[in-house]
């Protein structure tokens, strides 16, 4: 795998709407359906997985232990809040939670 600016994790219509417009910003990004296929050194991951808990948990929780802690991990949360979300992931020094709202 080459190295890449983003990595985008899942099969949701969010992942492949995220990969469309980083390739339309000329931006180096990997639409990626497993975590296996995830280069070490990616410094941010977008994580895109929806309704199911332990899947979204298993997954962070993945990327917590895998990638270096300056690799940013961004989530999406329509269903979670994000202290419950940040709870998931315990393996990043300075870890924030950061809300936002798009109105």
């Amino acid at each position: 795998m080459t190295k890449n600016n983003f990595a985008i994790i899942g099969e949701s219509r969010l992942a492949q709407d995220l990969n469309d417009l980083c390739r339309e910003k000329g931006l180096s990004a990997s639409h990626l359906s497993q975590l296996t296929d995830l280069a070490p050194a990616t410094p941010a991951v977008i994580e895109t997985c929806a309704g199911n808990d332990e899947k979204k948990k298993s997954i962070l929780q993945k990327l917590d232990e895998f990638l270096p802690p300056a690799s940013i991990i961004i989530t999406s949360c329509l269903s979670y809040s994000t202290t419950h979300l940040g709870s998931w992931v315990k393996g990043r020094s300075g870890w924030s939670v950061s809300q936002r709202s798009i109105r």
